[in-house]
């Protein structure tokens, strides 16, 4: 998978800036593609998903905090479906 940049997200009172996330390859038997007959449709499913993303952010509720923020999410689950319509 392909690392994602995204430079800014802003929500009320603060920022997130210069985020880099990563998301390193998973392994082969965490990855399983099935075939929907009935939707004419393909499945991805793929377990035990890693993520890091680090961020510069600041926030303002009375006193405003800058920092950096770095978040290791260690397990994503993902199923997704996409159908095709003849």
């Amino acid at each position: 998978m392909k690392d994602l940049v995204i430079p800014e997200i802003d929500f009320d009172g603060g920022y997130l800036k210069n985020i880099d996330i990563k998301i390193p390859e998973p392994a082969i038997s965490d990855v399983n593609i099935n075939l929907v007959q009935s939707s004419n449709g393909v499945e991805l499913v793929c377990n035990n998903v890693i993520a890091n993303m680090v961020a510069d952010f600041s926030y303002t509720y009375g006193i405003t905090v800058k920092g950096s923020a770095t978040i290791n999410i260690k397990k994503i689950n993902l199923d997704m479906e996409l159908d095709a319509s003849t």
